[in-house]
């Protein structure tokens, strides 16, 4: 039931690794079992989480991303799914922004904020806030892929840390 999270996580953590390869892999099973299985759920973060990846190539490709970032949005809508409906709206409005889109971010993710009436200190609402508020300034703080860090031991375990940077990963994984 989780294996669509697991491989889209998996993705993301090759695709900050650079390991693009192994990232389209995985995030092309995810797909494929959201098809198939109809495990539906994960489906728009599956397809956010594709256009970051898409993002992070040697030659960037805007226009697949959007098309995975749009396609996450819809779904996102269509299952009434918020969280997911915030995430997807917040990577397109980065993607338009970095393309002198401005008005048409803000556009995006003014109504999706303003449904939120409680949980303003949740990660994703707190970035919105932080992007929003820096919107003139080219990084607003917030990756497209978590980064990852390994607890030390036998046994390897990923704790998901969205604020980590790319150094702390590398750390993380040279620790492990």
């Amino acid at each position: 039931m989780y294996l669509p999270s697991w491989l889209a996580d998996l993705a993301a953590v090759y695709a900050e690794l650079g390991q693009l390869n192994e990232a389209w892999r995985c995030i092309g099973e995810a797909m494929s079992i959201v098809e198939t299985a109809k495990e539906r759920w994960f489906e728009a973060e599956v397809n956010r989480i594709a256009g970051a990846i898409a993002l992070k190539s040697p030659e960037p490709d805007a226009a697949k991303a959007e098309e995975y970032f749009d396609r996450a949005l819809v779904t996102a809508r269509q299952q009434q799914a918020k969280s997911w409906e915030l995430r997807a709206a917040m990577s397109l409005a980065r993607l338009w922004r970095d393309r002198g889109k401005q008005q048409q971010a803000r556009e995006l993710l003014a109504p999706v904020y303003g449904w939120f009436t409680k949980g303003f200190d949740t990660l994703d609402l707190r970035r919105r806030r932080r992007c929003w508020s820096s919107w003139r300034r080219k990084s607003c703080g917030w990756r497209s892929a978590p980064c990852v860090s390994f607890a030390r031991g036998r046994k390897l375990s990923l704790v998901i840390d969205q604020s980590a940077s790319k150094t702390d990963f590398k750390k993380g994984v040279e620790a492990a």
